[in-house]
């Protein structure tokens, strides 16, 4: 049996000089004997209860049974039910302006003036037009009145827009109007004043497309810039609609318009929308 080698500050015994000169440098009970500290102690703390420990193994374990780290969880747990709670909230400010987009388009409905028309044909009506000249800019004339309340209709905003705003009947006289729903015919007096059919409103879709790209592209940069610097005060915060919400609700239904009018042009779908305004 190998020789013991024994400290002489303590009498503990050990089985080499390097085990001793490790002992004599680190064992607690020996070191207080000795009225010294550990040379370049390492200790690991207890974020919860601040405990210390010698190793990151001890520590681990310690937080297992710390009373103090329930706490840290149900803290965690708390947070996470927050976040839920945030979550539920912008789905309700969603949902309630969603509402009041509805309630504004059947007021909008029910103040427009109902108007008759042969759902065939009015060839044999006459009809008094004002000639223009379908371009992209005839579109972009009026552009600084597509606002909000045109944006939170899709594209049947734009529809409205284009036949209030840009293409709209005065005194009786047309500058451009569906003839035939069933036949999707629409009519618009050129420059040369002559009468012109647009089929399926082919037209006047094709171009109402790049316009209404390029303004909505412009308008979802603006609306990011204006949510990014909008500040909300302490009285907004305890509301459920503020400022900001609004504006993030309307940049929601600008990137909705924008794939819409991607496809504007398949199935006459500017065209059906159209006809609701621009009809005899």
């Amino acid at each position: 049996m190998s020789s013991l080698f024994k400290c002489e500050y303590c009498a503990s015994q050990l089985k080499s000089t390097s085990a001793l000169n490790y002992h004599k440098k680190n064992a607690k009970y020996c070191l207080a004997i000795q009225g010294k500290e550990k040379e370049n102690k390492i200790e690991f703390k207890c974020y919860k209860c601040s405990k210390k420990l010698v190793t990151k193994e001890r520590l681990e374990t310690h937080l297992l049974i710390c009373s103090n780290t329930k706490s840290l969880e149900l803290e965690k747990e708390i947070i996470k039910l927050n976040t839920i709670i945030e979550n539920y909230q912008e789905s309700e400010k969603k949902y309630i302006l969603q509402i009041q987009e509805l309630q504004n388009k059947l007021e909008r409905l029910a103040n427009k003036p109902t108007t008759s028309y042969n759902s065939n044909t009015t060839n044999n009506i006459h009809i008094n037009f004002e000639s223009i000249e379908l371009n992209e800019q005839l579109i972009e004339e009026k552009i600084d009145k597509y606002n909000d309340n045109y944006i939170v209709d899709g594209l049947q905003g734009i529809a409205s827009y284009v036949a209030n705003e840009v293409l709209p009947s005065e005194n009786g006289v047309h500058k451009y109007l569906c003839t035939d729903i069933a036949r999707n015919i629409y009519k618009y007096k050129n420059k040369d004043n002559k009468i012109v059919k647009d089929f399926k409103c082919n037209k006047l879709t094709l171009i109402t497309q790049p316009v209404m790209k390029r303004e909505l592209d412009k308008k979802r940069i603006d609306y990011e810039n204006l949510i990014k610097d909008y500040v909300e005060t302490e009285e907004e915060k305890t509301k459920i609609l503020t400022g900001k919400s609004k504006l993030k609700y309307v940049l929601d239904k600008i990137s909705e318009t924008r794939l819409e009018v991607t496809d504007m042009h398949k199935n006459n779908k500017f065209g059906n929308c159209l006809a609701t305004y621009l009809t005899v």
